[in-house]
């Protein structure tokens, strides 16, 4: 299996290490959209393309190594039903910040996963289990397409994790294919997703030892970094 070779590698870049420069990444991205004034606005949102892909990789990495798909829905669900609320208090629901929200993109991606290869979800529905999928299935697609990145983030995740699993040249082109959608196209952020996605999918990696981050830490980052941010661009004014 490939989650267990993977364990079996000493050498590589820790998991930890991919969360903690992904969280960095996604905060120099939102310091950008916050502050285009800044005169450095534009590298920093650029960095930020790196972020997206190594939120996917690490689903698909852990999903592949026997995580179970149940967990992940509870504990991005969570945070991303808070991030939600506290932005929509502080905003009004505004659009751009349910689409900023990339963790409704993470819950869709990590469902469509499921719903082809975590058949344990569906225990205790043996009835109608095909028509049923098919039901959740399209109610993934539309909802992907009120969060970050649209139908497209829904599909690079899937994409990630088949890639990730049979290590096959068509799963990889068919996400390599999808990165300037994502970025709607923009040249130098698409070639830079790109470039992510092929570095992830060939570096070693190896479980942590050190740059260890709690799963609530990790995803309670998104809600409090964003009000932070929507904070101190209210009161520059």
């Amino acid at each position: 299996m490939w989650g267990t070779a993977y364990h079996m590698i000493n050498k590589g870049i820790s998991l930890g290490m991919i969360k903690w420069v992904a969280l960095v990444a996604m905060t120099l991205d939102h310091i950008g959209f916050f502050f285009p004034e800044l005169g450095c606005s534009a590298v920093l949102r650029h960095i930020g393309r790196i972020a997206f892909p190594m939120f996917s990789f690490l689903i698909a990495y852990h999903l592949i190594s026997g995580v179970p798909a149940r967990k992940y829905l509870i504990r991005i669900g969570l945070f991303w039903f808070l991030t939600l609320l506290v932005m929509g208090m502080m905003t009004g629901y505004e659009s751009y910040f349910r689409q900023m929200n990339v963790l409704g993109t993470l819950w869709f991606g990590v469902l469509g996963i499921c719903i082809g290869h975590q058949s344990d979800l569906l225990k205790g529905y043996p009835i109608g289990s095909v028509f049923l999928k098919g039901i959740i299935l399209a109610l993934a697609l539309i909802g992907s397409g009120y969060v970050g990145y649209n139908v497209f983030g829904f599909g690079y995740m899937i994409a990630f994790y088949e890639a990730l699993k049979r290590k096959t040249v068509l799963p990889l082109a068919f996400l390599l294919a999808l990165t300037p959608y994502l970025e709607s196209f923009r040249t130098i952020d698409s070639l830079i997703a790109a470039l992510a996605t092929t570095v992830l999918y060939i570096i070693p990696v190896r479980i942590n030892h050190g740059w260890r981050l709690k799963w609530y830490w990790f995803y309670g980052y998104f809600p409090v970094h964003l009000g932070i941010l929507y904070g101190i661009r209210c009161w520059l004014g």
